[in-house]
């Protein structure tokens, strides 16, 4: 259980306060998630189920997230780039403030 919680918090779980679930699927990249939950269907006997619909026509639609400037959210007028360097600025800053750097 702790190797769990450490994977868990090292990984995709210290993102979540930061940016949340949507945004960080949206970071990661609709069509990413999309892969990566067929890939765990595959493997895991479809332990996830269906990928939810809505994200499915976003994927079909081209809507990806931050790559192509809409996903979940619309990111019109925004440098992708930089939205990126903000996340990584703010989880560095929440590095330090758990003392982890």
């Amino acid at each position: 259980p702790e190797d769990i919680v450490r994977a868990v918090n090292s990984g995709f779980g210290f993102r979540l306060p930061i940016v949340g679930p949507l945004a960080f699927f949206d970071m990661a990249g609709l069509d990413n998630v999309r892969d990566s939950w067929e890939y765990t269907n595959k493997v895991d006997r479809g332990r996830l189920g269906p990928l939810p619909q809505d994200l499915l026509k976003l994927v079909e639609k081209g809507d990806w997230g931050i790559k192509t400037g809409k996903g979940i959210y619309d990111y019109s007028g925004k440098d992708g780039q930089e939205l990126v360097k903000t996340r990584e600025k703010l989880l560095i800053l929440q590095l330090k403030a758990l003392g982890r750097i």
